[in-house]
């Protein structure tokens, strides 16, 4: 009965509108073709779209019918309100209006903007690719598909050779080296100063400095450093600072050109004058580069009859080089070297005869110098002290102190302020002049 009430709806419909049998309409699909309402209603046509009309007992879930008191996979299911939830086969599916599209359970507005949905994980911009998202990455990140992913550090891995810190440069490694060290790549290597600072050697000594009121307290006698002048054209320089004496050496090139004429006028062989140099390691230390020309290692050597017995380069105990055109006093350079040295000037008893003893520069690994060793042997600190020390004690009061090290004597110099006191004393009294007592200094 219901399906034919229905029939009827649709011929009157379709009688309002003009359209007979055999009309255009007749051409179209039915909206209920396909629809069973579960098996329990009947699909009629309503403006809105097809609905189920369900039995007793039944009730309408989108276009099915279900059993009263229970719920199907269309329960409360509203497609966002842009269209009808449909049970296909178990399974709740939305099928939505026009200009909406399903995702989910959810009708959604259609769009033409690709980069709709789109958040590159929160860390770029999606942009509109020709039609297709594609993801702008903020510095730090790049993309993977729509995602914007962290990029790997690139100091990772980078210890700057554990004396300096890597950080991020635009996405490159860099080495922010400690003091004393400098970024080589991805490594921190120290600087020849450092090394130098490092591994210089230390000893201690007294120092005594001549008291002044300005630099003119502190100049020779005229007569003593006659034809130069003092602080002028002497290569010395005399300071007052902090109340005493300190020589400087030179200050610039004009203190070394006389003494270099000198220096020329009354030695043998080619010499150049370079100037006053300076340590860059240390600024304070200014010294006259006055040196010898040469084109081989013999042009360095010195006099035959000034070294007689010796022959250079062979039994005498410093051997000259000639490097980048200039001599080069680099001492022994084997035990033969040291031999014939001992046997014209043999050591005392007791003294050892230790060879040439090789040194390597501690920071560039290049060899440095060499020189013939001569030590007392010794049991004790008693065995390697003078005997005309006046009236000093050996260890206490004199300014030396010696040690007794692997059965060779040492001097390390003074080890405390009392040791050159007494010393002190002696020069007072007697070298002309103020002088000040600073006491053991280390260096």
């Amino acid at each position: 009965m219901k399906r034919l009430l229905a029939l009827l709806c649709l011929f009157l419909l379709a009688c309002s509108s003009g359209a007979g049998p055999g009309s255009a309409s007749d051409a179209g699909s039915d909206p209920c073709e396909g629809i069973s309402c579960s098996g329990h209603g009947t699909c009629v046509i309503e403006p809105g779209g097809p609905r189920c009309d369900c039995q007793p007992g039944y009730h309408a879930e989108g276009l099915a019918c279900v059993e009263d008191g229970s719920t199907g996979p269309c329960f409360e299911v509203d497609c966002s309100g842009h269209g009808l939830c449909v049970d296909n086969e178990g399974t709740a599916e939305c099928r939505c209006e026009a200009g909406f599209h399903a995702e989910g359970l959810a009708c959604l507005p259609d769009s033409n903007d690709p980069c709709e949905g789109v958040s590159c994980s929160g860390h770029g911009v999606c942009v509109d690719a020709g039609g297709s998202p594609e993801c702008r990455c903020e510095a730090g990140y790049h993309a993977e598909g729509l995602a914007c992913v962290p990029d790997r550090d690139p100091c990772e891995g980078v210890s700057c050779s554990g004396h300096g810190e890597c950080r991020d440069q635009d996405g490159q490694a860099e080495c922010l080296c400690d003091e004393g060290y400098e970024p080589d790549g991805l490594e921190c290597k120290e600087t020849l100063c450092h090394c130098r600072e490092r591994t210089q050697t230390h000893y201690a000594y007294c120092q005594y400095g001549l008291a002044c009121n300005a630099a003119s307290d502190c100049c020779p006698d005229a007569d003593a450093i006659a034809p130069y002048v003092c602080n002028q054209d002497y290569p010395y320089r005399y300071a007052c600072v902090d109340g005493y004496c300190q020589t400087l050496t030179c200050s610039a090139d004009a203190h070394c050109q006389r003494y270099f004429q000198e220096t020329r006028a009354s030695n043998a062989g080619n010499w150049i004058d370079e100037g006053c140099k300076t340590n860059e390691c240390a600024p304070f230390n200014r010294w006259c580069a006055i040196r010898q020309t040469c084109n081989a290692a013999s042009d360095c050597c010195p006099d035959a009859e000034a070294i007689a017995p010796y022959v250079c380069m062979q039994d005498y105990p410093y051997v000259y080089a000639c490097a980048d055109g200039f001599c080069k006093n680099v001492g022994c350079t084997s035990a033969s070297h040291c031999r014939r040295f001992e046997a014209q000037f043999p050591p005392a008893e007791g003294w050892v005869h230790g060879g040439c003893e090789l040194h390597d520069d501690p920071c560039t690994g290049e060899p440095w110098y060499g020189q013939c060793r001569y030590n007392q042997a010794c049991e004790s600190v008693q065995d390697c002290c003078p005997e005309n020390i006046g009236d000093y004690r050996c260890g206490f009061d004199y300014p030396y102190l010696y040690e007794c090290r692997d059965g060779l004597c040492e001097s390390p110099y003074c080890s405390s302020d009392a040791q050159c006191q007494a010393y002190f004393q002696r020069i007072d009294a007697a070298s002309p002049g103020t002088w000040v007592n600073l006491g053991c200094v280390e260096y």
